[in-house]
């Protein structure tokens, strides 16, 4: 009914985005956002010690209506695309690629184990409210990366994939973003790879965009060679905006 909703209108293409720091689907490589919460008879909520609650952010809700939505309805997330379809429309998945949430809480449930449990990945050096992203400088931190767009392209039939780079800015310690580029070209190149690789199992287009600041010059700053990636074949869509850490907010 969701769905179906958004096409009464002129919406033509949904982007579901299913990760934050976690995942919020069975994913097999990034920890489910409900992982490790212990639900009480009472309705409680418990993370390391700690009562799951709904604020800042509605943590508990997200994570008990995730829970339970995988444990009733077979491959949720595609359900929502395939629902898209059946409205004439398109379904992409949208993958956050920095995610910040509450990092200024070291328990908080929407963290990574990655995120937690290595402070040497975190960039320390960019101080926010809330606290700091990870590293791409660290091998660990793409691999990760990589590896849920690997689960992407493998699991679901999809339209479409964005790397949404502007949850969160920046990726590397500042003055080494010229240095460190060519990283994150890998990863854009292997999701173009991997793009066209699911295309002729599943025998259709898929776009492949990116999400990044308004300029292009922000986004180079950034280590981010959009113009690069579209000169190379790289992506279809290009989506610019702004976001609180980005100059051009």
């Amino acid at each position: 009914k969701q769905i179906d909703d958004y096409f009464d209108g002129q919406v033509s293409t949904i982007l579901f985005n299913a990760n934050a720091q976690r995942a919020f689907f069975d994913s097999r490589v990034y920890e489910p956002i409900w992982q490790g919460m212990e639900q009480r008879p009472d309705g409680k909520c418990f993370f390391m010690g700690m009562e799951v609650l709904n604020e800042p952010l509605p943590t508990k809700d997200n994570a008990l209506h995730a829970r339970i939505l995988h444990e009733n309805v077979e491959n949720p997330l595609q359900f929502r695309i395939d629902c898209a379809r059946k409205n004439g429309g398109a379904g992409w998945i949208s993958m956050r690629m920095n995610d910040i949430h509450l990092n200024n809480n070291k328990k908080a449930l929407m963290h990574s184990e990655l995120w937690r449990q290595n402070p040497e990945f975190r960039l320390e050096r960019h101080k926010s409210p809330n606290g700091t992203g990870l590293d791409y400088a660290c091998p660990e931190v793409r691999t990760r990366a990589i590896s849920l767009i690997r689960e992407y392209f493998a699991r679901f039939d999809m339209d479409g994939f964005e790397l949404d780079w502007m949850r969160t800015p920046p990726f590397f310690i500042g003055g080494t973003e010229d240095e460190n580029r060519g990283l994150i070209d890998d990863i854009v190149r292997t999701a173009r790879r991997l793009a066209r690789a699911a295309e002729k199992r599943c025998r259709h287009k898929i776009k492949l965009s990116v999400r990044v600041p308004s300029r292009p010059e922000e986004a180079l700053r950034l280590g981010l060679d959009v113009t690069g990636w579209a000169r190379r074949g790289w992506i279809d869509v290009v989506t610019p905006c702004a976001f609180i850490d980005s100059t051009d907010g």
